[in-house]
């Protein structure tokens, strides 16, 4: 089991332990790709 004690005896943030990762939504990829083409067309 993993507790508070534990955790901060091995100095790791609670978060990174308990937090699981999820896929971006395609949504999220879509207007990513896009901000980096405008981006890339010009970056100044």
């Amino acid at each position: 089991m993993i507790n508070h004690i534990n955790i901060t005896v091995q100095h790791v943030n609670r978060t990174s332990v308990y937090y699981a990762p999820k896929e971006p939504s395609d949504f999220e990829v879509m207007v990513k790709h896009k901000i980096d083409a405008i981006h890339t067309e010009s970056p100044s």
